[in-house]
């Protein structure tokens, strides 16, 4: 089994200096200006609706595929 190699000690201090630095922007806002968390949002909206629209196609065209029963009725 190959030696794992150790981590300086002035490395993980770097790593540290470098989390503690940033440590207050973790619970802040995404940093995105309005303008495009509103375009994000309005993105998204538009997703969920082609997608609810495309769900509704995909069920239409299976049941116009689908035989006629003997009442002339599809399933």
């Amino acid at each position: 089994m190959p030696q794992a190699r150790a981590i300086k000690p002035n490395l993980i201090a770097d790593w540290k200096a470098a989390v503690l630095e940033r440590l207050h922007t973790v619970f802040e806002a995404d940093g995105l200006p309005d303008a495009d968390r509103q375009r994000i949002t309005e993105l998204e909206q538009l997703v969920g609706r082609q997608a609810y629209k495309l769900e509704i196609l995909e069920k239409a065209s299976r049941l116009l595929r689908a035989p006629a029963s003997r009442t002339g009725r599809s399933s």
